[in-house]
């Protein structure tokens, strides 16, 4: 798609205006959700997963997703790390 070295912002609308979710390691995404009061999109983000290979992070998301799916599709930011889910609701106030 483009976006691995597009800026942030440039990442953010486009998850926003193709409905779906982003899925990262960089914490600026939660900021942004918070800074914009935004409901869209929803981000996963991973946490103390750089030491993980890429297959790591694959397997640690796939085997979470029958949990995240359908959170991801009301509006969440769901932080992710090698023991643990948390998941909060969109917008963040």
């Amino acid at each position: 798609m483009g976006l691995a070295t597009a800026p942030d912002d440039v990442i953010f609308d486009y998850a926003v205006e193709q409905r779906t979710a982003i899925i990262t390691a960089d914490s600026d995404f939660a900021q942004m959700l918070a800074l914009r009061r935004a409901d869209t999109p929803s981000v996963v983000q991973m946490r103390h997963v750089a030491e993980l290979s890429p297959d790591d992070h694959a397997a640690l998301l796939v085997a979470n997703l029958p949990a995240l799916v359908p959170e991801l599709e009301k509006g969440v930011i769901a932080s992710l790390s090698p023991d643990r889910l948390r998941v909060r609701d969109l917008p963040i106030r």
